[in-house]
């Protein structure tokens, strides 16, 4: 039975290398014995010579997802059946929905682990202007550049104020 990293030790081999030092052991020979480092015993004693407990940490780990598998399904379901959501507009769904508030990044990580993503889609008609600009811009001769591109800032703000 091998040790894996990030996983604590069995509260049985905690208890077995602490009862060996206090039974007058070496550290460094109930390190080899026990097959867990120095480090880890002198922290498991400074621990309990501390709090009075060297029992596993129960504050380890990722704390648990607020997403239940259905809700996760749910929110699949909502985000496919909208291509142009995004991630605000998910936020809000689930909370008026499920009652539950995401972070922007939990929102961000729910759709990674559900293989979602969130592309700009742009509407048609803003996409057409868009390149009928470029293709006044390339047309412009070198002088025009600037007047062109006035043209278009200006455009572009008179369609975010509407």
């Amino acid at each position: 039975m091998g040790w894996r990293s990030g996983q604590s030790y069995s509260q049985d081999l905690r208890d077995r290398v602490l009862g060996a030092v206090d039974g007058g052991m070496a550290v460094r020979q109930a390190a080899t014995t026990y097959r867990v480092s120095i480090a880890y015993i002198y922290k498991a004693l400074i621990r309990r010579r501390l709090t009075g407990d060297a029992g596993i940490n129960p504050n380890r780990g990722h704390p648990p997802r607020k997403l239940s598998p259905e809700q996760d399904l749910a929110l699949a379901a909502h985000i496919r059946s909208r291509p142009g959501i995004t991630l605000a507009q998910a936020q809000a769904w689930v909370l008026a929905e499920h009652g539950i508030e995401l972070s922007t990044g939990a929102m961000w990580n729910a759709a990674k682990r559900l293989r979602l993503s969130f592309k700009n889609v742009w509407p048609a008609p803003f996409a057409s202007w868009l390149l009928k600009v470029a293709a006044e811009w390339v047309c412009a001769n070198v002088s025009g550049l600037t007047g062109v591109m006035l043209v278009a800032k200006m455009e572009i703000r008179a369609l975010g104020s509407s």
